[in-house]
């Protein structure tokens, strides 16, 4: 159970092109605040992105709070990974103060002050004096009303949300971005993003019919995988391969015999991180040898954070897969 714990972390996360920012305008501290809806911002058009020149600047987070900046933060502390992935690739790396112990990457962010697991200590948080902490949706239950003393002690909280599918990836970043004063640095990375994707899917659509291999994705050991209606399972439909496990919906656990009976051509793992050659553990499972993943050997391990972190590095993860789904059209 708490290997598992541990990998929802990773999935919840909760990536890595540095980009320029934007300096403020004088004179622009006197205006009211702009407001931002986390749920409604659009990230298509450059001329819908807030920009630094709009602080102080009113944010509706993940949870429906309205919180305002009175100017841009240069004290952030980051409680999920996807996050701080986040921060880093738009250019707010210098001022993050703090992050969680699973915040480790890029390597910078391991030199920043550890405030603790979801469920961080308040009083080192608290030391850092921050002027702004990026919470995450997944994590507010193990943080219990440990935020809403940070507000109480004055400091802005601002909840990014769960991404479940790729526009919620976009929303996430886009909120990250926005919140910091480098707006126009994650639009960039979502266009990246976008045009990455189109490119492998443009790519994985030569792939005909029986040449389109079925796929299980293994999450954890215990035979959790990824159903319809979650980003990675858009990744799959995005390198056009086959997710066996769409028929149900959401994060979901099968039984041995259900994993047989779909018959992969290819099973994907993500936890070798934690548990020793995935690989051989699976191909000595009992009755699983007749299943054509297992009988042609076409088992790969995957780094999890790249794969199933919601964040700027999400596009990596999905060429590495594609290499390995289809190596005869991307390995080239």
């Amino acid at each position: 159970m708490k290997k598992w714990m541990l990998l929802l972390v990773s999935l919840f996360l909760a990536a890595t092109v540095v980009l320029g920012c934007t300096s403020p305008e004088e004179g622009k501290q006197e205006e009211a605040p702009a407001v931002v809806d986390a749920e409604k911002t659009e990230v298509a058009d450059q001329e819908e992105v807030v920009t630094t020149e709009q602080f102080p600047l009113t944010i509706t987070d993940a949870v429906g709070n309205e919180v305002t900046l009175e100017s841009q933060p240069t004290r952030i502390v980051s409680l999920m990974p996807s996050v701080t992935e986040t921060l880093f690739a738009v250019g707010a790396g210098e001022n993050v103060v703090g992050r969680s112990d699973w915040c480790n990457y890029p390597a910078e962010a391991l030199d920043v002050a550890s405030v603790g697991q979801m469920e961080f200590d308040l009083e080192t948080l608290l030391s850092l004096e921050p002027d702004l902490v990026l919470a995450h949706e997944g994590g507010l239950y193990a943080a219990g009303d440990k935020l809403d003393q940070v507000r109480a002690a004055g400091i802005p909280v601002v909840v990014v949300g769960n991404s479940d599918l790729f526009e919620e990836v976009y929303g996430a970043i886009d909120i990250v971005a926005v919140a910091t004063g480098f707006s126009e640095n994650g639009h960039r990375i979502i266009s990246d993003l976008k045009a990455s994707f189109a490119e492998i899917s443009q790519r994985a659509a030569e792939v005909k019919g029986e040449e389109k291999r079925k796929v299980w994705l293994e999450i954890d050991p215990t035979l959790w995988t990824t159903g319809s209606n979650t980003f990675m399972h858009e990744i799959l439909e995005t390198i056009n391969a086959t997710n066996v496990a769409s028929g149900v919906e959401g994060w979901a656990q099968f039984s041995e015999e259900d994993v047989i009976v779909l018959n992969p051509d290819i099973i994907v793992t993500t936890y070798g991180y934690y548990v020793e050659n995935p690989k051989q553990q699976i191909l000595e499972r009992a009755g699983w040898d007749s299943v054509s993943a297992v009988q042609n050997e076409q088992i790969f391990d995957v780094n999890a954070d790249t794969l199933s972190r919601p964040g700027p590095r999400l596009a990596e993860g999905v060429g590495q897969l594609a290499k390995l789904i289809y190596p005869e059209v991307f390995n080239d």
